[in-house]
């Protein structure tokens, strides 16, 4: 490495026409990198999914989207968590909030009737406008 004023060059004795440049290699390599591990572990994950789902692309979104078509087909009017779950048969809370209302709510199927008070006990669930014309559709397949 190139030295400046007698001793080994850090980040920050790199004098400023250098910095620039070395700031520009330090974001490419990072790009690189991260592009590399991403490759890695979706090559990973895909060899460990069942024969059918290898090659496939969006096997979790997929798996989210039949979760929130569930949730849609059984809101009809406004529900609590307890009725919505009950519903679905589930009976674990953070499996589905987490893999039911999080993502409809996200997609902006589905809104809560007292968004002021999330933990509201008269807190209900209702479907959006977009939700409606989402089920709709779900309807004719």
């Amino acid at each position: 490495m190139e030295t400046f004023g007698g001793g080994r060059a850090s980040t920050g004795q790199v004098p400023g026409k250098y910095r620039a440049s070395t700031d520009q290699v330090t974001d490419r390599v990072t790009d690189q990198v991260t592009d590399q591990v991403t490759d890695q572990v979706t090559d990973q994950v895909t060899n460990h999914l069942p024969g059918k789902y290898r090659g496939s692309t969006g096997v979790v979104t997929d798996h989210v989207d039949e979760l929130v078509r569930r949730l849609l087909l059984v809101l009809s009017k406004p529900k609590s968590r307890p009725e919505l779950m009950s519903a679905l048969d589930l009976r674990h809370n953070p499996n589905f909030r987490d893999n039911y209302l999080r993502p409809a709510m996200d997609k902006g199927f589905v809104e809560m009737t007292d968004p002021d008070s999330p933990n509201s006990p008269k807190q209900r669930y209702r479907l959006t406008a977009k939700g409606r014309a989402y089920k709709k559709t779900l309807r004719k397949k």
